[in-house]
């Protein structure tokens, strides 16, 4: 699956439309970067059965290097939701 997503980015980095958001930022890259921690971690869990904190220290490390490179999650806000009332202003 990890393979899948690093084809699909190499894929939308060539297209002329998606270049810029390649061109300008590292942020791709970097979300690559963590899910391939993230997944090398996973496989060394399986192999040696490593203990919570050494997993918990290599996802802490992935999102550090995403904080590093200016990810952040943003999420849309909506006013007309039934299940979240707006906040008062």
């Amino acid at each position: 699956m990890l393979a899948g997503v690093a084809c699909a980015l190499l894929v939308a980095s060539n297209i002329p439309f998606l270049e810029g958001l390649f061109r300008d930022s590292r942020q791709p890259w970097a979300i690559l970067a963590a899910a391939g921690l993230v997944c090398l971690l996973g496989a060394a869990d399986d192999k040696w059965d490593l203990d919570w904190v050494t997993k918990l220290a290599g996802q802490v490390l992935a999102a550090v290097l995403l904080a590093w490179q200016g990810v952040s999650l943003v999420t849309p806000r909506s006013t007309a939701s039934p299940c979240c009332p707006a906040a008062p202003r």
